[in-house]
């Protein structure tokens, strides 16, 4: 396997350079999907050691990360680690991904193990979400709000995407699920310190409910089964 660390990054310049110093001293290379930020993110980052991808408009979570992998994949990697540039995921907690990816083609970071941390509005926000995930994934998932998650280039591959803001996430581990691919969760802390959601409670909520329409009348994970199942026997898609 050869696995690099993807982390999405808006205005990050007081963290994101202690976050890239702590994964590669986990041995993971780094690359930062810079998202027009209006800081210094981008020299803070390349100065930590990352390699730095640049967005000229600011074009939402999701679009950083399908921009970091895009670079892995040119990169030759062949899985792809998904991290905040925050803070909020440490780095420490690698090697629980590491060890279980052998095992499963998406590895969650859960953090509802142990959510002492975690504020109550965003408690009961990731516990309705998950609720909700898990029904359409068909498939148990205790924290579908974590950002801290490894997956398998030819889940990727497989996989069409469609949203770009942070609806993208829910989206991939829906079409995912029900396309088959394995799926496991390891436990992660939860942190919390004095950074600013970049959610939009209202309009991130309305792209939520038109995701899961689009999602029902097209049914994604088809066509990503039929990608799969293409992989597995060989052949082009």
């Amino acid at each position: 396997m050869r696995i690099v660390a993807i982390l999405p990054a808006y205005n990050e310049e007081a963290t994101v350079g202690k976050v890239v110093d702590a994964v590669r001293a986990q041995g993971l290379p780094v690359i930062v999907v810079d998202d027009c930020s209006r800081d210094k993110t981008s020299t803070c980052a390349e100065r930590a050691g990352a390699t730095v991808v640049h967005h000229d408009v600011n074009r939402g979570k999701g679009a950083a990360v399908l921009t970091g992998v895009a670079e892995a994949r040119r990169l030759g990697f062949t899985h792809t680690l998904l991290m905040d540039a925050d803070g909020q995921h440490d780095p420490a907690e690698i090697p629980l991904f590491l060890k279980a990816a052998p095992c499963a083609d998406i590895v969650l970071g859960s953090r509802m193990h142990d959510n002492a941390g975690m504020p109550l509005l965003r408690h009961l926000t990731n516990r309705t979400m998950s609720i909700i995930i898990s029904s359409w994934a068909c498939r148990r998932i205790t924290d579908s709000q974590s950002g801290y998650r490894l997956v398998a280039m030819e889940v990727w591959d497989a996989v069409p995407v469609g949203s770009s803001r942070f609806d993208m996430e829910s989206e991939f581990l829906i079409t995912a699920c029900r396309a088959g691919f394995s799926f496991t969760e390891v436990p992660i802390r939860t942190i919390y310190g004095d950074e600013v959601s970049k959610i939009n409670p209202w309009k991130d909520t309305i792209r939520f409910f038109r995701l899961l329409w689009r999602l029902g009348t097209t049914r994604p994970w088809c066509q990503a089964r039929k990608a799969r199942r293409a992989r597995a026997e060989g052949k082009s898609v």
